[in-house]
């Protein structure tokens, strides 16, 4: 079966029927795999729908070529019918030269008419199905720049840090609460042995090499801890010093085996459970605040990508719709077919086909694959943003999240100037 009998059949059609009826059809069959494939989230089923319009398009324009064809010998036998004009054979010939390219682009345009069409209804789809997991930021007009994107990632990387020093900082805290003992006798020790005041500057001196890590100095500290001039009226001080030599001699070699364990951003290390409570609940408000700002901030930015395919749709939309390049082609055939018997007919086909022909072939069809390109890359960033919207949503569940007080001040919020930019939350507490 021919592709001409294949499109009338599948049209319902047969050769009787006229061209205009036959166009009529075609197109309506178009819009109709356009309109199906952007409403698909399957990726086999949209490469099959792009499959069925190019070789519903390649059937159409041999069934048009076949219809020239039988046009033109019709019109050869018209007693007395007008001659071109001697300038109409160099445009008929220039229109038989660019008929085929023009069937090929229109053919392109038609398939990125399509994806670009779905790729809308996809973010468009998505943002409506994550508005119900969106934050009440009613009252809150935030600005979204083309370089949020760039804040966006910087806040995710440094949330994915946080989340790492969290899971790590709670094995720290758990070891170092196993030590709580140790500095406790640690202290009561260098008090009965030297008082308070003396006691305090050794154990000072001992905390200040465990926080760096100098391990050997931290040994000599203590055997010094060990030597130093007692107190007066000291009780059973070798009893105590060989509980305290003991316990030094743990906590050090602790510190020592863990030193990867307990090291903050600075390589410095936490000594006791609580300093690293305070560091810990710190990260937890970093993180409610990075929470914060990609909830607040996400939805607008679906959103400007939306505005970027629409942008992106728009450009390639520059020349009308499918329908005028339809019409294009048809009145190029038309021109081929009919003589163009005086200057007017000439000028007229030169002016609105062949002109026209020329600066869509030299200024956009060109052009059609690469906003398509674009138009993938902002949807697979749309993903990925999507992506890690719904995860955030069910983190800041856990997590919490921090709207900040910005936008009480300003509710005409920007993306890149309200926020500011992540902090280190587990900084030394070794200035101590």
């Amino acid at each position: 079966m021919s592709a001409v009998v294949t499109l009338l059949t599948s049209l319902g059609l047969t050769d009787a029927t006229d061209f205009d009826a036959v166009e009529r059809g075609f197109m309506e069959r178009v819009h109709g795999i356009v309109s199906a494939a952007s409403e698909s989230y399957d990726e086999a089923q949209v490469k099959a729908q792009e499959q069925e319009l190019k070789t519903l398009f390649q059937q159409f324009f041999d069934y048009a070529m076949q219809w020239a064809a039988h046009d033109v010998k019709a019109q050869m036998k018209i007693p007395g019918r007008p001659k071109d004009h001697p300038d109409a054979t160099r445009l008929k010939a220039e229109a038989r030269n660019v008929l085929r390219g023009l069937q090929g682009n229109i053919t392109n345009f038609a398939v990125a008419y399509m994806h670009i069409n779905r790729f809308t209804t996809l973010v468009r789809d998505g943002i409506r199905n994550d508005k119900s997991k969106a934050l009440d930021i009613s009252g809150r007009k935030i600005k979204w720049t083309a370089d949020a994107g760039v804040m966006m990632a910087r806040y995710e990387k440094r949330k994915a840090e946080l989340l790492d020093y969290k899971l790590r900082f709670g094995t720290a805290r758990d070891l170092l609460a196993s030590m709580e003992n140790d500095w406790v006798v640690v202290t009561k020790s260098l008090e009965a042995l030297y008082g308070p005041v003396e006691a305090e500057g050794m154990e000072r001196s001992l905390r200040a090499s465990l926080r760096i890590g100098d391990m050997k100095r931290a040994r000599t500290v203590a055997k010094a801890a060990l030597e130093g001039k007692l107190r007066f009226g000291a009780e059973r001080p070798d009893a105590v010093r060989q509980v305290l030599d003991q316990t030094l001699t743990r906590l050090v070699n602790f510190y020592d085996q863990h030193q990867s364990d307990l090291q903050d951003e600075e390589k410095r290390l936490f000594l006791r459970a609580a300093e690293l409570g305070l560091v810990m609940e710190a990260q937890a408000q970093e993180i409610r605040k990075i929470n914060g700002f990609v909830m607040k901030y996400s939805m607008p930015y679906m959103e400007f990508k939306l505005g970027t395919l629409s942008h992106l749709r728009d450009k390639m939309m520059v020349i009308g719709s499918l329908e005028n390049l339809m019409t294009l082609y048809r009145k190029m055939l038309s021109g081929l077919i009919r003589p163009l018997a005086d200057m007017g007919a000439v000028r007229e086909y030169e002016s609105t086909v062949i002109n026209r022909t020329r600066y869509l072939q030299n200024n956009f069809f060109g052009e059609v694959p690469t906003i398509i390109r674009e138009s993938a890359k902002v949807v697979e960033e749309f993903r990925v943003l999507q992506r890690d919207y719904h995860k955030n949503v069910a983190q800041a569940e856990i997590e919490g999240v921090d709207l900040g007080d910005e936008d009480g001040a300003d509710d005409n919020t920007s993306a890149t100037g309200s926020t500011p930019t992540p902090q280190s939350a587990a900084s030394s507490i070794a200035a101590s």
